[in-house]
């Protein structure tokens, strides 16, 4: 299971708007916590991964307790936890299997890491 933030954007009147400001913190935007499923495959000899379920949940606040409940409400206990370096998701391996924390593969094919 994978667990990640995007920011989402919402309404705003065009009056509104020209005084809100740009960017991951803005107004103009929701923060909304991103739970996807995948399970790995073997097709005819490679290895790939299926996409299964989807869940996606508006979060007012990046706070780690945030992100914790969030978790422990839509992801089973036994699971194995993938998410990025943030420290929002350092307490998630307290309550599941286990939680891989790596660096986001934008960022990896940027500075070619292996």
């Amino acid at each position: 299971m994978a667990i990640g933030d995007i920011y989402i954007s919402t309404y705003t009147s065009s009056h509104d708007r020209l005084e809100l400001k740009r960017g991951k913190g803005s107004q103009k935007k929701s923060k909304v916590t991103l739970m996807t499923e995948s399970i790995p495959l073997e097709v005819n000899g490679k290895h790939e991964l299926y996409l299964g379920r989807v869940k996606m949940e508006v979060n007012e606040s990046e706070a780690s307790q945030e992100l914790d409940k969030v978790a422990k409400n839509n992801i089973e206990k036994d699971s194995v936890i993938f998410s990025d370096m943030s420290t929002g998701y350092i307490n998630l391996k307290r309550y599941f299997e286990e939680n891989i924390q790596s660096i986001s593969m934008s960022f990896e094919n940027k500075f070619e890491m292996k």
